[in-house]
């Protein structure tokens, strides 16, 4: 019988199951929306049922959109709660659980990118020996971010709610427009996700006597309300980016991931971007030099999943 530890990506829009072996290949992907399932539990049953053949399931180890706490994740954009003991009840006792942060498991992910799963700005970064501290940021469904960090024994990834963080506005122009989005105070989630952008373009819309946009509408069009919210957007992820690699000194590398992220990056002014990233005059020198790059695969949770080493802290 095959043995193998099975993986998952849990987000706010779509589930992702897959099976990995000692080398760390993913096989059996499967991926399917979210919104099919009344639950994580029978998203996974239909994994299991899927599967050719016995597949013995030594491990399993999911990620999803929300923080883990007690033994489970209350997905933040998802009626879905995921819990190790449900997971253990119908995998078996015996198979070892772990529980992560999805942006967690993405910065697992960051010291086994090759070439044609990250494209970059401008330089690349040092050599992987050389690297300390790197950041990932994700811009889709929702905003989140973790940091990667070097240790005695290998990486660390420190998790965070990063998208729930308080945006504030600079100047009279930005007031105006978080004003429009809303009467409360904006979070980073806000402001930079696919619901944020939406908004935004409906606010840019306005201006120009539409009075809603496109369902279809995407930030590649070549339209002035995308052109708008694609500039905006650059001086507000440019700013988020900033103050998370500050507040985490991740001179090593920014990575961008995320559906909303990709398509942004296809009309993005990246060297404005840049320059707006490392506007800080105290800390400039070190924010020219960190590389920003954005990761093109659409599964790096799961590559970060299948290079994670079962440890100690795993829920049985």
């Amino acid at each position: 019988m095959k043995q193998a530890r099975l993986i998952a990506d849990v987000g706010g829009s779509n589930v992702r199951f897959a099976l990995t072996g000692p080398t760390g290949r993913i096989t059996d992907l499967w991926v399917r929306p979210g919104a099919d399932y009344v639950s994580f539990d029978a998203a996974l049953s239909a994994y299991l049922d899927a599967l050719d053949g016995e597949i013995d399931i030594t491990a399993a180890v999911i990620a999803a959109a929300g923080p883990v706490l007690n033994r489970s994740i209350a997905l933040t954009n998802r009626s879905w709660t995921i819990s190790a003991d449900a997971i253990a009840a119908r995998l078996g006792s015996a198979v070892e659980i772990q529980l992560l942060n999805d942006l967690e498991a993405v910065a697992h992910a960051l010291p086994h990118l090759t070439e044609d799963t990250v494209t970059y700005i401008d330089h690349h970064p040092p050599l992987l020996e050389a690297r300390a501290r790197m950041l990932v940021v994700n811009v889709g469904t929702g905003f989140g971010s973790a940091s990667l960090i070097r240790s005695g024994s290998g990486w660390v990834s420190c998790p965070s709610e990063s998208g729930h963080m308080v945006f504030g506005a600079t100047g009279r122009d930005e007031l105006n427009l978080f004003r429009q989005i809303s009467e409360h105070a904006l979070t980073h989630e806000d402001v930079l996700s696919g619901p944020a952008v939406r908004r935004m373009a409906s606010v840019f819309a306005a201006t120009h006597g539409t009075s809603r946009i496109a369902p279809d509408f995407d930030l590649a069009d070549d339209s002035q309300v995308a052109r708008q919210t694609v500039e905006r957007m650059a001086e507000l992820l440019a700013r988020a980016c900033r103050n998370l690699t500050l507040a985490s000194a991740a001179w090593d590398g920014v990575y961008l991931c995320g559906s909303v992220a990709k398509a942004w990056w296809q009309r993005a002014d990246l060297a404005a971007f840049r320059r707006q990233f490392a506007s800080d005059s105290k800390m400039q020198h070190l924010l020219d030099r960190t590389p920003i790059g954005l990761l093109s695969g659409d599964d790096p949770a799961l590559i970060g999943l299948s290079k994670l080493p079962l440890s100690a802290t795993a829920l049985n």
